[in-house]
This record gives C-alpha cells, sequence and structure tokens, in this order.
C-alpha cells in the first residue's frame, strides 16, 4: 500500500494521499506530519460520504475535487466501501494526476483487500453496526458545512478559518469542515453559537500561544 501511495505522490504538486475503508479507517496514507490520524480518518470520511449520498440520489460520480485556497483536495472512490483521497497543491495538474490515481486502482484494492483479511472479521462488525445506526438520517437533512459556509454566516467563518490557518497552515480548511460537521450535529447554524465552532477548532492547535491569540482573534470577529 505505502509503495503504491508514493508512486502517486511523485506526481507533481502531490502532497500526499491515503485510503479510506468504511470497514477499517484509514488503511494507508502518506500525507504530511500536520495531518494527525485524527484528522486523516474525519476528513476522509466526511469525502467518502459523498459518494454514498450520490448513491442515494442516483447519481454516477466515481470523482470529485474541493479547490481551497491553500490546497486542492481529489477524492476517488476505489469500490462501495474504499476512498483514496489526494491533497494537492492549488494549481496541480488535475487530469495528470488522476491519470496515476487511475493506474493504481486495481493495485489498491487488492492491497485493500489484503489488509482486511489479515484481521480478523469480528472486530469491524460492531463498528459498522454503531457507526450505521450513529451516524442515521438525522444529519442529511440539516445544512451541510458547504451550504453554512456560503450562507449568512461566511465571512464569520472567513474570518475564523484564517485566524485558524495563521496557526495550523494550509490545513485550516479542511479542520474547519469537520469542526462545521460537528457543530452542525449539535444545533442550528446560528450567530450566537460561532463561540462553540472555536472550541471545537481549538484541539487543532498545538502551541498555546497560538491558541490564546486564535482566541483573541475569533472574539474580535464575534
Amino acid at each position: 500500500m505505502k509503495n503504491l501511495l508514493e508512486e502517486i505522490k511523485t506526481s507533481p504538486g502531490v502532497l500526499g494521499a491515503c485510503v479510506y475503508s468504511t470497514k477499517k479507517g484509514i488503511v494507508g496514507s502518506n500525507l504530511p506530519a500536520t495531518f494527525n490520524s485524527e484528522q486523516q480518518q474525519r476528513i476522509t470520511s466526511i469525502l467518502h460520504r459523498v459518494f454514498r449520498l450520490n448513491d442515494a440520489a442516483k447519481l454516477d460520480v466515481n470523482a470529485y475535487e474541493i479547490q481551497y485556497d491553500e490546497a486542492l483536495l481529489m477524492a476517488r472512490r476505489l469500490d462501495p466501501v474504499a476512498t483514496l483521497v489526494v491533497v494537492c497543491a492549488p494549481d496541480v495538474n488535475v487530469p495528470l494526476v488522476s491519470m496515476a490515481c487511475g493506474m493504481q486502482t486495481a493495485e489498491l484494492l487488492e492491497a485493500i483487500a489484503a489488509h482486511q483479511d489479515g484481521t480478523p472479521p469480528p472486530s469491524p462488525a460492531p463498528a459498522s453496526v454503531a457507526a450505521e445506526p450513529a451516524p442515521p438520517q438525522a444529519p442529511l437533512p440539516k445544512l451541510t458545512p458547504a451550504e453554512v459556509l456560503n450562507g449568512p454566516l461566511a465571512d464569520k467563518l472567513t474570518g475564523i478559518k484564517r485566524a485558524l490557518a495563521k496557526c495550523i497552515g494550509p490545513v485550516a480548511g479542511m479542520a474547519l469542515d469537520g469542526a462545521l460537521k460537528s457543530w452542525l450535529e449539535k444545533g442550528e447554524p446560528t450567530a450566537e453559537r460561532l463561540t462553540d465552532l472555536a472550541e471545537l477548532l481549538l484541539p487543532e492547535i498545538d502551541d498555546d500561544n497560538e491558541k490564546a491569540s486564535f482566541v483573541h482573534e475569533v472574539k474580535e470577529l464575534l
């Protein structure tokens, strides 16, 4: 698995990649150290869920990109339960990276199957049973992070993202998306609840001084 991801990383502008499986979580990754395992798990599960939503809407979508100011995310469906996520520079040659991913798809699927066969089946079963009812349809009718980012709170959220980027760099957009998802599950997207969102983002910042700076800047925004 590692060698296959390294092959993809040789494409110009690719910062790293990882493979997510609904059965095992992250099964392979060569993303930079700024992406800890919890962040990878959260981001890739969100990106994989988009394919599930497309299935529900009967849309035939097997790949898509999300453009941020600081990075481009490419998600490619490997099979119904596995997704390849590639993190790239904003100006990456998308067709070239897509071709590199396509060339590795068959071998990635073999590596995923080998990884799953090597682990006893009882452990994924409870995780799957707990995961299916836990995220049920409740969050789906609510606004998505993308909708909130483009809604009435757009200016304040942009300010929060910029403040976070000063502390953790180019992964700020992805960290904000993950925090927004948790935030939306706990209530309505109102300006009064933005302090709760800021608290969800604090664990993303390692340095105490930067945490204090982030809190101060967010208070001024709100």
